[in-house]
């Protein structure tokens, strides 16, 4: 297709190239209105102080406002009013960043949210306020945690809050962009363990109550193998049985006479589920539960059915919509344009609106929400597994659930859409292998992983030996050949899907007997290949690595970002934390940032030269020089 502004016989118009922060302010904020649909663009002085929110600030939460004789009354209607329209509370679409941005500008979570929240009388919609806020801090690398800290008091309640919207009908309400902000809250949570009131509150979801959702063979296997957490596990089952005997007397003390005698008769004490042992296991439910969604609408089949998370209880025209936010931007008008930077969404009619949905769907994609929602949920998991604090309960939770190998048998995984899903599933295998002692913070030598790893192959071999006559031939082979993933998949497809089924729930106890994906022949090969194959040892991997960044690295956004990345998707990086494994971990997340920096120098300097020599594309596989 030819182009207006370039001749036949010359080089394209050069646009002036940014040399500065200031430049890439000034540039965005020229963009127009297409700056304004997006919701992206840099805010300046002028909208700053003419936005309604800027006056909604002045007169409710400014710190003239809040020192007059007679303050302004908090007013929890206008917290949800914000809520539902400026923030995208049960709207289909996202707010936009720009009506975010004003209000951490405006300090709405230290001057409004936070002052006025009540552990009792607020509603969901304060919550998910605060949420959304505290996630803009993060974004835009202030204090977040400051404000918190004039009420450190109120703190653990707001968090009982935070979890209350893990509920079933919490979650219904929330839809799938409020699902991803509740997620990012989380991670941001966790990324936070030096924060002493934030420490406290997290690390009880990640303590020895998570083991409820351990199968109950992996649990065995666990307490067997640590004694002093098997006495801790006992205590806690006497204390959770005592909680909930107390709990079923107060019930029956506050029936009526005439019932307590029929209840006393059915009454038996059971154990209370705890928030904090229910959270992860329910997180991981809810990820499987995406990703199956995600796969239907890779193949072009209808998604589950089942209710399990947000992301099936939000609307269903956000399916439709969850494509691109540039395919709203390029049907929009100018009354759209002028809606968008006064921060109102444009609501689509029942019927028009879905219409329009259904010609904008296109089959084969995955939506772009639910995508970026699986992406912070892998990312949530790194970070669980490559904290100390955190890793030592999760690891086998994890693990017990086999969700690498179910993520990587997902279509998602395989297309080309899961680019960056496939990095962040190989960093997150990556720290489930680091060579670690759980339970002691202890760094494993490599001889000891391999003595381990061979200790369990010569096990299972004799397992083999005893009780399987049909694997005589594995049992007796060497332990190279024994673990080599075709062999022994070659070995084991001779089993029966009842066979196989028992070896690995019941014997191996690698799957609990009442998952669902127990019943998949193929998923039970791809687990005991994936647990009995050896790892290749960091050093190999890193000797493996080209001397010079390759062509795929150099222009890889999702390790080496540009200028223009928002921090909406996540980074396939090794973050750096106060929190580290061990020194090794600490020098590989280094050597990894400081391949990647000198490998964006390099893409700069290609660039730069390439502008130089005044390089423009022709057609398809053809490039012109017009310059030295």
């Amino acid at each position: 297709m030819a182009r207006d502004d370039v001749a036949d016989d010359g080089p394209p118009a050069k646009k002036a190239r940014p040399t500065s922060v200031e430049d890439v302010v000034v540039e965005r904020a020229g963009q127009g209105a297409a700056a304004m649909k997006s919701g992206r663009g840099a805010l300046t002085l002028e909208e700053i102080a003419g936005d309604k929110l800027t006056q909604l600030a002045i007169k409710h939460w400014s710190e003239a406002a809040r020192q007059q004789e007679q303050p302004p009354a908090f007013s929890p209607q206008l917290v949800e009013q914000i809520y539902r329209q400026e923030l995208g509370g049960g709207q289909t679409r996202p707010p936009l960043l720009r009506r975010i941005m004003l209000l951490e500008v405006s300090q709405y979570l230290e001057g409004y949210l936070w002052p006025n929240f009540d552990p009792v009388t607020s509603s969901d919609g304060h919550v998910m306020s605060m949420l959304i806020m505290v996630n803009e801090k993060f974004r835009e690398t202030v204090p977040p945690w400051t404000a918190f800290h004039t009420h450190k008091d109120v703190f653990p309640a707001f968090f009982q809050r935070v979890l209350a919207l893990r509920t079933p009908a919490a979650r219904a309400q929330l839809a799938q962009h409020e699902s991803t902000a509740y997620l990012l809250f989380m991670i941001n949570a966790f990324q936070s363990l030096e924060d002493e009131m934030v420490r406290a509150q997290v690390l009880k979801l990640v303590s020895l109550p998570l083991w409820h959702g351990l199968s109950h063979g992996r649990l065995q296997l666990e307490l067997a193998a640590q004694p002093a957490l098997a006495k801790r596990w006992k205590a806690l089952l006497k204390k959770e049985a005592k909680a909930a005997a107390a709990a079923a007397a107060k019930k029956q003390q506050q029936q009526p006479a005439g019932d307590q005698d029929a209840a006393a008769a059915t009454a038996q004490p059971k154990e209370l589920p705890r928030a904090e042992a229910a959270f992860l296991p329910g997180m991981l439910q809810e990820f499987l539960h995406c990703l199956r969604t995600a796969d239907a609408k890779l193949t072009g089949q209808s998604p589950p059915a089942a209710a399990v998370t947000a992301a099936a209880a939000a609307d269903p025209a956000a399916d439709a919509d969850d494509e691109d936010d540039e395919d709203a931007a390029a049907d929009g008008s100018a009354a759209a344009a002028d809606a968008a930077a006064n921060g109102h969404q444009q609501p689509a009619t029942a019927a028009g609106g879905q219409q329009q949905r259904q010609q904008r769907r296109k089959p084969g994609r995955v939506g772009k929400r639910l995508l970026v929602h699986l992406e912070r949920f892998v990312e949530f998991l790194i970070d669980l597994l490559s904290q100390l604090p955190t890793r030592r309960f999760v690891h086998a939770v994890v693990e017990d659930q086999q969700l690498l190998v179910k993520a990587r048998r997902s279509v998602l995984y395989s297309s080309p859409e899961g680019h960056l899903f496939r990095q962040l599933l190989d960093l997150l295998n990556f720290y489930c292998d680091f060579p670690l002692n759980d339970h002691t913070g202890e760094q494993l030598k490599e001889e000891d992983v391999v003595g381990q790893h061979y200790d369990k192959v010569c096990q299972v071999q004799r397992l083999f030996f005893k009780h399987w006559p049909q694997l005589r031939d594995l049992a007796l082979a060497n332990c190279a050949a024994a673990c080599d993933p075709a062999g022994l998949k070659r070995a084991l497809q001779g089993l029966s899907q009842d066979e196989l089924r028992d070896l690995v729930c019941k014997q191996l106890r690698l799957v609990g007997q009442d998952d669902p994906w127990a019943q998949d022949h193929d998923f039970l090969l791809d687990v005991v290949v994936t647990a009995y194959q050896r790892r290749a040892s960091q050093r190999a991997a890193i000797n493996a690595m080209p001397l010079y960044p390759t062509e795929g690295l150099l222009w890889d956004a999702t390790q080496i970002p540009t200028a223009a990345y928002s921090g909406e998707r996540p980074l396939a990086l090794p973050k750096l934390n106060l929190q580290f494994l061990s020194p090794s971990d600490y020098l590989l997340r280094n050597f990894h940032l400081f391949r990647l920096e000198a490998a964006y120098e390099v893409r700069e300097d290609i660039e730069v030269r390439g502008d130089c020599m005044g390089c423009w594309g022709l057609q398809l596989h053809s490039t012109r020089f017009w310059k030295w």
